[in-house]
């Protein structure tokens, strides 16, 4: 890059002849760099000038020696009648309106940035000591004489769409240097190619790897529902078994409930007994009591027998007493009887109760037993389960850090390209600009000829470089799905191609009842317009070229269908020709990259669509695009 950019010294005389002889080195160095800045800005033509009403000097620091000389110059100062406005900033916020911006010392860390923001935009950069000379366009150096010096490069001036007038003094680079650089060019050209081809066979590794987890995750989904199932037919069986043990147990609580209730009874009957045993003792001594009356009346029957004959009637009434209480002693030994024979059959009773009870609590013992087992098992799934995604989290975290690796990787793959490559571009590209203006005379034919080879070469490698920024930038940026008019987006491709089809006598005809889709507008102008831009470039010769876009819908979604009349595509080639860099036809016959069709394929990923391709050699080609109608 060293020998595009040439040092040229001026002394401060240069541009402050109209008043005096003064030389720079007899002026302080901000009161140099303003008329620097001046003389830079009235020799340099910006394409919207006729239109403004003033030129805005932006300066970028905080250098305030430096923005009192050029707002002082402002005052008494114009550039083709049109006065100076000078402002200042820490940071570029807003480049509308702005003609120059020059950056003080201390900002090299954000020049880089600056550079981005301006490029390609009619502005004119002028910076303080920066040492990487492949962004700058107009730069200050320091001699090591003390000397105020400039440095500049054409190439990203001309880049910038301004004009240079012939008073600002410039010199060109050899053939040779020019010669070299293109060769450096295409050497930086197939590394970047390489490097692409690994980026994208890493990636896709990375994407089967994804793939390969997601069914992973699927199997282990289809096992944790099947565990799920099993647990819900345990659980089903265990609540079977609660309801069971419940009934058990209320079967359980009648029977207790039985035996108290005879355990009451024969507490009744005891104390009856208890009460008749009484009424016996009472019974017994009122007998010997009528005994010894009796034997007292015998005695006296003999001498009284009078009195005999009026208690006979007592006798017998007492005599029948004693026949009551023999049948009432009689009746308390069957009862005595009949209770020791019903607790005999109660013990018996218990004893049976005790023995189904405690048979149920073996049984009852078994099944909890068998249950925790269970559960230990419900457990220890679920803590495989909880492993297996931590494992799955952790892989999968593995896999966006990958990700996020290669996303960098693309990044600084991207602006290699945009500086890098295209700074020796530009070079090649304005040197061979000035060489056919100023010394294509002096050249033979067969030199002539040569920088033509070297003008189309810098042009082809121009849009190279510009394809392969769009496809890197597609898949690293987020986009928006919203409600799209594909009838609309092509209505506004029509327009942008209507002189282009008008020039080589095409007809295009668009089917206008499309319904609307989900989709991202910037992409679908993207896919229609390299989709058609291929059918007016592989036409035939012979035929009026026909272009037809219609579509076929279902539930799901919409098949666009593209189609032509061209060259046709052979059958072999219909995968291959998606891939970046695949190309049929040498550049002589079809110009172009080879990397529009892998951009459509993935503008149309990106969609949640798929595309394929039909064609018959020298008959036509129909691009097919499934888009769905509705957001995923």
């Amino acid at each position: 890059m060293k020998k595009l950019i040439l040092y040229v010294y001026l002394s401060t005389a240069c541009f402050w002849g109209l008043n005096g002889s003064i030389s720079a080195q007899q002026v302080s160095r901000e009161i140099a760099i303003s008329a620097y800045i001046y003389n830079f800005a009235k020799n340099i033509q910006w394409q919207n000038e006729d239109s403004i009403n003033e030129f805005h000097f932006l300066i970028i620091g905080q250098d305030e020696n430096i923005l009192h000389e050029l707002i002082t110059l402002s005052k008494t100062k114009t550039i083709r009648n049109k006065p100076i406005r000078v402002t200042s900033a820490t940071t570029l916020s807003d480049i509308n309106n702005v003609q120059l911006v020059f950056a003080t010392k201390g900002n090299e860390e954000n020049l880089v940035n600056l550079f981005d923001r301006i490029e390609g935009k009619n502005i004119l950069m002028v910076s303080d000591n920066y040492q990487n000379k492949q962004i700058v366009m107009i730069n200050f150096i320091d001699s090591k004489e003390g000397n105020l010096l400039f440095e500049i490069n054409k190439a990203n001036i001309i880049n910038q769409h301004l004009g240079i007038m012939q008073d600002m003094i410039l010199l060109g680079g050899t053939e040779i240097d020019v010669a070299e650089l293109y060769r450096e060019g295409q050497q930086s050209l197939r590394t970047l190619q390489k490097h692409t081809e690994n980026l994208e066979n890493n990636l896709a590794q990375l994407k089967n790897s994804i793939s390969a987890i997601t069914k992973e995750v699927e199997i282990n989904k289809d096992s944790l529902n099947r565990q799920t199932r099993k647990i819900r037919e345990q659980q089903r069986i265990l609540d079977n078994q609660s309801l069971l043990l419940n009934q058990r147990e209320k079967e359980l609580g009648i029977k207790i409930q039985q035996i108290s209730e005879q355990r009451r009874v024969f507490d009744q009957q005891s104390e009856k007994l208890r009460a008749l045993s009484a009424d016996v003792n009472e019974g017994s001594q009122l007998l010997l009591r009528q005994r010894e009356e009796i034997e007292s009346q015998e005695y006296q029957i003999k001498n009284q027998t009078d009195i005999l004959k009026t208690q006979s009637s007592t006798i017998h009434r007492q005599r029948n007493l004693m026949y009551l209480l023999a049948i009432i002693t009689i009746l308390v030994v069957f009862l005595v009887l009949t209770i020791y024979y019903a607790f005999k059959n109660k013990q018996k009773h218990n004893r049976e109760l005790k023995q189904k009870v405690n048979e149920r609590t073996y049984e009852l013992s078994l099944l909890n037993e068998q249950l925790r087992v269970e559960l230990d098992e419900r457990l220890l799934a679920q803590e495989e389960i909880k492993i297996l995604n931590q494992t799955l989290e952790e892989r999968v975290a593995e896999r966006t850090a990958q990700l996020a690796s290669i996303n960098k990787e693309l990044e600084s793959f991207s602006y290699s390209i945009s500086h890098d490559l295209r700074a020796p571009l530009r070079a090649i590209f304005g040197f061979s600009q000035i060489l056919t203006n100023r010394h294509r005379a002096s050249l033979n034919e067969e030199g002539q000829q040569y920088m033509n080879y070297i003008v189309q070469a810098s042009v082809r490698m121009e849009h190279l470089i510009n394809d392969l920024l769009d496809y890197s930038r597609l898949g690293r940026k987020s986009i928006d799905i919203y409600p799209v008019s594909l009838n609309k987006i092509i209505d506004n491709i029509y327009s942008d191609f209507k002189q282009k089809l008008e020039n080589v006598g095409a007809t295009f005809f668009v089917d206008k009842e499309i319904p609307e889709i989900y989709g991202n507008e910037s992409l679908l102008q993207q896919i229609f317009t390299n989709l058609i831009d291929n059918a007016v470039i592989y036409r035939r010769k012979d035929e009026p070229l026909e272009i037809k876009i219609n579509y076929d819908q279902d539930a799901k979604g919409i098949t666009l269908k593209i189609s032509d009349n061209g060259i046709g595509i052979p059958e072999e080639y219909w995968d291959k020709i998606f891939n970046i860099f695949q190309r049929l036809h040498s550049e002589d016959e079809y110009p172009g990259t080879g990397i529009g069709l892998a951009t459509v394929r993935k503008s149309v990923s990106m969609l949640n669509g798929t595309i394929w391709v039909e064609s018959v050699v020298n008959r036509g080609t129909t691009f097919f695009i499934h888009l769905p109608k509705s957001k995923i």
